[in-house]
């Protein structure tokens, strides 16, 4: 009891609990530093992969920007596209990706993703049925002015609204956050899909950003390494041949200045 007592009092009486989050809470600081900028970067090119089947049942205007600013992208549109899209991941896989959509979903890094864990990401058409209430209707269409409306899932809890612009918050001053009579709706789990990909443009990338070398800076790089690579031979050169001829003649060659 007493041997007990002593680590218990040290290291908490769950220890296989902290020896747990040894193990985890490094990357899941890793994934969250810089406001996830190690996410970001990896995870880039599965979210293409993800988006190749979503933006297919986009506006087409949504689609043609996107498509425009992200030309690999464009040409991974999967047409016609899937309903059901399935991927299979790694544990790690699944921090990287809830890390990378920003730090109100992950901000509990005190956690790992157990076994048989899922991330699901609905697409949702919204349909305004007319009733006679325009009031209601009207903010329908400006809290989804798309027309489409997403719905993030993972292990059953809804975080949808911890993307950014899809909290009560950030909805606050919308008359479209309410039920349509006048009670603030706290159990909205939809958000206009627009939302979300903005969130994701910035790096949902075929090519990650460290390895986009335009190629004049690749011919400036590659023409100083040539111009340094001739200097750093004339200067071996010099030195090689006086080198020789102090050891030859075991003494410096001696330079007289002409009158």
């Amino acid at each position: 009891d007493d041997y007990e007592d002593t680590y218990s009092s040290a290291y908490g009486t769950n220890r296989f609990e902290r020896l747990s989050k040894y193990s985890f809470l490094p990357k899941n600081f890793i994934f969250r530093y810089n406001k996830s900028a190690v996410a970001k970067l990896a995870s880039g090119p599965l979210w293409v992969e993800i988006l190749s089947n979503l933006l297919p049942f986009l506006p087409q205007s949504m689609t043609d920007l996107i498509s425009n600013e992200n030309n690999n992208l464009s040409s991974k549109l999967r047409l016609p596209p899937p309903k059901l899209a399935l991927f299979s991941a790694h544990d790690s896989t699944l921090h990287m990706l809830l890390a990378s959509l920003g730090n109100d979903i992950f901000s509990n890094g005190d956690f790992w993703a157990p076994f048989a864990s899922y991330f699901v990401i609905e697409l949702h058409d919204v349909i305004i049925e007319g009733d006679g209430n325009e009031n209601i209707a009207g903010s329908a269409d400006s809290l989804f002015p798309t027309g489409k409306a997403f719905r993030l899932v993972f292990n059953g809890q809804v975080l949808t609204s911890k993307i950014e612009g899809c909290s009560n918050d950030d909805n606050s001053n919308n008359e479209s956050n309410s039920n349509g009579n006048g009670d603030n709706d706290d159990d909205l789990e939809l958000c206009d899909v627009s939302k979300l990909i903005q969130v994701l443009r910035p790096f949902a990338v075929s090519e990650r950003s460290c390895d986009k070398v335009n190629n004049s800076t690749k011919e400036e790089v590659r023409q100083m390494s040539v111009a340094a690579g001739v200097g750093i031979s004339i200067v071996s050169g010099l030195l090689g041949s006086l080198f020789t001829f102090y050891y030859l003649t075991r003494r410096l060659p001696s330079m007289s200045i002409g009158n």
